[in-house]
């Protein structure tokens, strides 16, 4: 492998690590080795803080999860991607091996659980902002939306700054001329939606149904990286907001 090539690998290792802490900020200590649940926190404003504090518990949990997940998806695709079989062997309307067969499995296994991650930052927002959503109708596609309908519906047409940083990253321009990619987030989208609806990403497809080439795994891969890098600076800086709120509280 050529100096380049081991750089972009090495740049994708890094570029979504050490972005959140691994202790839960949000577990409440009684003792040493205790913890508080909060199960029935009471119809006062005490209570209802302590609610939102234990609803912010478990999603800072679930996300610790799934970041663990992803990660280890994404170090699995990296590896097979810039193997030798690949790199020396890929053709765009051919399968070069077992390896690229794996780089596209471990990349289709981080590309759906970084879209639940998207809709676990979309709960938090619900809970943070008091949107009263029902937790089966949040969709970060919804709360995050730039259409006037759910603007007005949940921001009143003017949503604060934060989740305005959000929309305007979903809603960003492609650009690839720069060092991090513009656009990833609206990438991996279509590339996930036709997955889901249309054909696999791992193979060409040439007829009336869909005519779409396959991207080099590589090329998926930097653009997932980037967008589940940025996902996690969103939940950091929500999840430290809240807790400066919490203690100012």
């Amino acid at each position: 492998m050529d100096e380049q090539l081991i750089k972009e690998k090495e740049y994708l290792m890094t570029v979504f690590t050490d972005k959140l802490p691994n202790d839960n900020p949000f577990i409440i200590r009684v003792a040493e080795d205790k913890e508080m649940f909060i199960i029935s926190p009471g119809a006062n404003v005490f209570g209802s803080e302590l609610n939102k504090i234990s609803q912010f518990r478990d999603l800072y949990s679930t996300v610790l999860d799934l970041r663990n997940k992803i990660g280890y998806s994404l170090e699995k695709a990296i590896e097979y991607a810039y193997s030798d079989e690949v790199m020396g062997n890929y053709n765009t309307l051919h399968t070069s091996g077992n390896n690229e067969w794996l780089a596209y499995y471990f990349i289709e296994n981080a590309m759906f659980r970084v879209e639940t991650m998207w809709d676990i930052l979309a709960h938090i927002y619900n809970i943070k902002y008091d949107l009263g959503e029902p937790i089966h109708k949040v969709y970060h596609r919804r709360i995050f939306s730039n259409q006037d309908n759910y603007r007005k519906k949940y921001w009143n047409g003017n949503p604060p700054q934060d989740v305005q940083e959000i929309i305007d990253y979903i809603n960003g321009d492609d650009d690839t001329d720069g060092e991090i990619w513009k656009g990833n987030y609206s990438f991996i989208n279509t590339l996930r939606n036709n997955m889901t609806h249309k054909f696999s990403i791992s193979q060409s497809n040439m007829s009336s149904f869909a005519f779409e080439m396959k991207h080099h795994p590589s090329y998926i891969l930097k653009r997932l990286c980037e967008s589940f890098a940025m996902l996690q600076d969103f939940l950091y800086k929500t999840f430290d907001s809240i807790l400066k709120d919490t203690k100012n509280e």
